[in-house]
């Protein structure tokens, strides 16, 4: 009205009213396009960021909980396994560029486990982790897809126990699984159809059942149950990490912890231990078997 009072048009008056609110959506227009930017800008940081979280555990918090631990006399590092990493670099280093040819040729002096007598109770499914207890280095250490035998290898002992599951008359009764909580499920899948452990047969022809993606090995052991049909007393299973195994243990499954990969010392343990339970009929099979007390039983 002061407007009016002055002599000012009302188009006029009107005019300058929409171009100060066309101004002013301008500004907020303008501010929305930055939030939103600056929104996906985080969203893809935030993405990057959990894609690298498990190498950033490898490259920073392994080690440091390691050394920690090591200063205080301890064996366990940041998962609960034996700190390995000088072991690993030292295997890398002299062992990952061996062909598959190579192990071809050897297949038939691969050593072979006669812990059990005829008549020995044998379980009627094993549980294999992959990472750090079948295979080394771990999937989540690695940049690009793997390729066996020269960015990744099998443990020596893992080959002849493998090669006897698939090979032996003794195993038949026997399954074997796989139960892994990689995030890099497309690489684990694709590398255990790649690696032979007996003529024309892989990782993936031996295992009748494939448990690999996150989550709680829980879960897993759940769906194997269902699938298999075997319940958990007949079952043993080989992890490198304590919180895995302390999970399955209180389910009612024979556990053996594998701080440095399986080896034959645990793998005879384990069969001996399965047996000496069964012919006692324990009904709950819930417990660990170590490394430490492998050692103690070879003294």
């Amino acid at each position: 009205s002061s407007q009016f009072r002055k002599g000012v048009p009302p188009s006029t008056f009107c005019l300058s009213v929409c171009l100060s609110v066309g101004g002013l959506l301008t500004h907020m227009l303008s501010l929305l396009a930055f939030l939103s930017a600056a929104t996906l800008t985080l969203r893809s940081k935030a993405t990057s960021i959990r894609k690298s979280s498990d190498h950033l555990k490898g490259l920073l918090i392994k080690p440091v909980a390691s050394t920690f631990c090591g200063r205080r006399g301890c064996d366990r590092g940041w998962r609960g396994e034996v700190d390995n990493t000088n072991n690993n670099r030292a295997i890398l280093s002299s062992q990952l560029q061996t062909k598959a040819g190579k192990f071809k040729k050897d297949w038939d002096t691969l050593p072979v486990s006669n812990v059990l007598k005829p008549g020995d109770p044998r379980p009627k499914l094993l549980v294999f982790d992959l990472d750090n207890t079948c295979w080394t280095p771990e999937l989540y250490q690695l940049r690009t897809s793997p390729k066996p035998w020269r960015d990744i290898r099998l443990f020596k002992p893992i080959q002849a126990i493998m090669h006897e599951l698939a090979t032996k008359d003794e195993w038949k009764g026997t399954k074997v699984a796989a139960a892994s909580r990689t995030h890099q499920v497309n690489w684990a899948h694709r590398l255990i159809s790649k690696f032979e452990i007996a003529p024309e047969t892989t990782m993936d022809d031996l295992f009748s059942y494939k448990e690999i993606y996150p989550g709680s090995k829980r879960k897993h052991f759940e769906r194997l149950k269902r699938d298999s049909g075997v319940s958990f007393d007949e079952m043993i299973f080989f992890d490198d990490s304590t919180w895995n195994t302390d999970e399955i243990e209180r389910m009612g499954v024979l556990c053996v912890f594998c701080p440095r990969g399986m080896t034959n010392d645990l793998w005879e343990l384990s069969l001996k231990e399965y047996a000496k339970m069964k012919k006692k009929k324990t009904r709950f099979m819930g417990k660990t078997l170590s490394a430490s007390r492998a050692s103690t039983r070879r003294r």
